[in-house]
């Protein structure tokens, strides 16, 4: 790992040494942040807020409208002893619009969410869907990542905003680059480089 910071490190200093800054979509460009955000020391940690209240619960059923078809898919809600919605549903209702809003926060870097497994039209018969998420470079390459959550791209949104802090659950924090390698991960950074 101090292997490929150190070279991740040479090559963003090589760039503005010789005057040209990877575009920052790139996978340089990627490159040059995620090693920026390792050198950075650690900011102070925040520990969880209140956990004493209560979530809100789901409607019945959860609708799902296809953003490449328009197809809707309802999932019925399967409560458990506690009232909570599970399942599908949940992912549905709760992480799905979750994942759109913290994905309009990233910047300078071409993100979508493939939701087709959501969708009884286009994927039929996906017995656990999951949330993909598609980031294209430049050169045309697609990087997936499949079960992304929220806090994966709330990730994304702090690495393209240029903070040094990831915010958690329950108003946690922790130091961004604590979070390299599943930001490498969604990325598609790989160890070789940034290639």
């Amino acid at each position: 790992m101090p292997y490929l910071l150190a070279a991740l490190l040479l090559a963003a200093i090589a760039l503005a040494l010789a005057g040209c800054r990877p575009e920052p979509g790139s996978r340089a460009g990627v490159a040059a942040r995620l090693a920026a955000v390792a050198e950075q020391p650690a900011p102070p940690e925040r520990w969880p807020g209140a956990l004493c209240y209560a979530p809100v619960g789901l409607p019945d059923p959860v609708e799902h409208v296809c953003p490449d078809c328009g197809a809707k898919t309802l999932y019925p809600c399967t409560p458990r002893s506690d009232g909570l919605a599970v399942g599908r549903a949940y992912l549905v209702g709760t992480l799905l619009p979750e994942c759109r809003r913290l994905l309009a926060e990233v910047r300078d870097l071409d993100v979508r969410l493939d939701e087709s497994e959501f969708c009884e039209k286009c994927r039929p018969g996906v017995a656990s869907p999951r949330i993909t998420l598609v980031v294209r470079y430049p050169d045309g390459r697609d990087q997936r990542t499949e079960e992304v959550t929220p806090d994966d791209l709330r990730l994304l949104a702090e690495l393209t905003s240029g903070a040094l802090t990831h915010e958690g659950e329950r108003e946690s924090r922790s130091p961004l680059k604590d979070h390299l390698p599943r930001l490498e991960t969604l990325l598609g950074v790989k160890p070789e480089g940034g290639d």
